[in-house]
């Protein structure tokens, strides 16, 4: 009997993010935020910036945590087709009320305050849905009215790992999301950077002199190495973006070290659909597993 043909699988990464939420002076109750925006209608949970069109039209709870699936467009109406073997091209017309989008996968635990998400090339990123859930709860809830939300990424095993090969660093810029509760409630170095304790970000640069070195043992790469530890011994990471550029031992070029090349995540192979797309339900298994079994990420 001939063999049933194989499913292709495509790998597919998944990112790791924590949750900060502040609500004025009231705690934030991560549970009751999710609920209320998994209750409203899917219509309202997207939103148009210049011409880009984002939309989460399917939230759903289940077993205490939420998988959704977002996606990411353009609201152009055209678009245009070049014909490879003919070598000409072609304007093509979109209909009204529809756009040409990406799809992302991704996977919320209000208890654990953590998100994973599905990272797609021209995807809907973490920090999108954060702000469109935050503007959402803002407009449509009198108990949510004041309230901010932060995806903020989990960074992973590589990133300092690579800070550390680093022997010469010239500059260092760090952005950090304000903790769960208060700046005191985290490290003091990040402390003593929120000087104003309103702050809700705070942006801190650093450039060391001509053929000189920033400190590792002290300021702004101390600071970062410190929120990193107490990431990894189990708080929240605050670490909203961060951007160090040195040198390694025997090398002349500068190397950039970004964090959004090194957040804690996890590569996973997921059938196709009939399409040629990554199955959803797929997808939403594996990040439950990577929500469940952190450790296995990188």
């Amino acid at each position: 009997m001939p063999k049933t043909p194989a499913t292709p699988n495509k790998a597919v990464r998944l990112e790791a993010f924590d949750i900060q939420g502040h609500n004025g002076a009231e705690p934030f109750d991560y549970v009751a935020f999710f609920d209320f925006i998994a209750q409203q209608d899917s219509k309202t949970r997207r939103e148009t910036v210049a011409d880009r069109f984002i939309a989460v039209p399917n939230f759903t709870r289940y077993e205490g945590q939420y998988g959704f699936v977002a996606y990411a467009g353009s609201t152009d109406r055209s678009f245009l087709v070049l014909d490879l073997e003919e070598e000409t091209e072609e304007v093509r017309q979109i209909e009204r009320g529809k756009v040409i989008a990406t799809r992302t996968v991704g996977l919320i635990d209000p208890v654990a305050r953590r998100v994973i998400v599905q990272y797609v090339h021209t995807g809907v990123r973490a920090t999108q849905i954060a702000t469109l859930f935050e503007k959402l709860a803002r407009i449509r809830s009198k108990e949510f009215e004041g309230a901010t939300l932060e995806f903020a990424p989990t960074p992973g095993r590589t990133f300092r790992q690579e800070l550390a090969a680093m022997n010469r660093i010239q500059s260092a810029s760090v952005t950090l999301t304000r903790p769960n509760i208060d700046w005191n409630d985290f490290s003091n170095a990040a402390n003593s950077l929120a000087e104003d304790t309103n702050a809700h970000n705070i942006t801190v640069s650093a450039v060391a002199g001509r053929n000189q070195s920033l400190s590792k043992t002290k300021g702004l790469i101390h600071t970062i190495t410190e929120v990193i530890s107490q990431v990894e011994d189990g708080a929240k990471s605050i670490l909203k973006a961060v951007v160090i550029k040195g040198m390694r031992d025997n090398e002349s070029a500068l190397t950039t070290l970004n964090l959004t090349k090194h957040i804690d995540a996890r590569m996973v192979k997921v059938p196709l659909e009939s399409d040629g797309l990554p199955n959803p339900g797929a997808v939403t298994e594996a990040s439950l597993a990577f929500m469940n079994d952190p450790k296995e990420g990188s």
